[in-house]
């Protein structure tokens, strides 16, 4: 076990793999335009998590902060991550723009879990949100994915005022195709009010029958729907994951390895593997790098993400 000095288990690295994206959603902070990010090579990636895995690691997830298949080699480094000794699931969060030519080698990696944001089903307010007319490509990604059997989630940032309408038609096309869906609480720049997970499980449970679903975080609000081979998941601002049973780190597309997002300054790994330690001496700084990270009581970390999308 990887354990901090509060005794939770660290047991989780979430990774930025671009650090850049297609769109630019009024809610991301992450810029659109294709800059220079000094990405940390695949090599040292792939190492650093190997080093935690040894200390106790046993899932990646590659997130936002960036559009992961933007990266040339994401097929390589999902592949390195699959077969890191001791990671035993591996997922991915996208926007699913690239899908449909990166599915099958996604699938040949062994991707374990492929969670596609979809923010509309209505074209004009996808292109709104986005700033990209991608809806379709978004579509085929996904039913590229499904082709090659990857087992996908669809997530949506509920937007205030913007695009909570189309909420139960994202669950009816998630159903459809038995999938599950996650529901993000957002808040866009200038919105009015929020949504809370008691409001939408009453806009869902007026449509369909809701059960408790078993092992999974309650933080999340994990439900069955009764009669159909989906569930909903509900990550909402006031019932976010407490820092009190945070169980993660966070590597950024440029090698900044983040703690907690509460914090201002982080651990710059590019800077210390310039010193081409040894992997005793990075399996040490792996470890106090887990074991100071703070206790912040119960702020949810989602109000803190700092770019991104929230992360489940």
């Amino acid at each position: 076990m990887l354990p901090d000095k509060f005794g939770r288990p660290v047991d989780l690295i979430q990774i930025s793999a671009s650090g850049r994206c297609q769109y630019s959603c009024s809610h991301c902070a992450v810029v659109k335009a294709d800059t220079g990010v000094n990405l940390l090579p695949t090599d040292q990636i792939l190492r650093f998590v190997r080093i935690l895995a040894a200390l106790g690691l046993t899932r990646a997830r590659l997130i936002g902060g960036g559009e992961p298949l933007m990266r040339q080699d994401i097929v390589e480094l999902t592949a390195g991550l699959v077969a890191t000794r001791g990671i035993k699931t591996v997922s991915m969060s996208t926007n699913g723009k690239l899908l449909s030519e990166k599915s099958e080698g996604l699938k040949k990696a062994g991707l374990h879990h492929l969670f596609v944001t979809i923010p509309a089903l209505d074209r004009e307010l996808f292109k709104s949100i986005t700033g990209s007319d991608g809806l379709d490509a978004t579509l085929d990604g996904l039913k590229a994915a499904l082709s090659h059997n990857i087992l996908t989630t669809i997530r949506m940032t509920l937007l205030p005022g913007v695009n909570d309408d189309e909420m139960e038609k994202l669950m009816d096309f998630a159903i459809e195709r038995g999938l599950d869906i996650y529901i993000i609480e957002g808040n866009p720049p200038g919105a009015v009010g929020r949504i809370g997970s008691q409001d939408i499980i009453v806009r869902i449970s007026a449509r369909h029958k809701l059960s408790r679903l078993e092992g999974a975080s309650p933080f999340n609000h994990p439900w069955r729907l009764e009669g159909t081979n989906s569930a909903v998941k509900i990550v909402t601002a006031d019932n976010a994951r407490a820092c009190g049973s945070c169980n993660r780190l966070w590597l950024s597309a440029d090698g900044t390895v983040i703690s907690c997002n509460m914090l201002t300054s982080n651990a710059d790994l590019q800077y210390i593997l310039e010193d081409d330690p040894t992997d005793e001496e990075l399996a040490r700084y792996a470890a106090k790098i887990a074991l100071n990270k703070p206790m912040r009581g119960a702020i949810p970390c989602f109000r803190n993400m700092p770019t991104g999308e929230p992360q489940v």
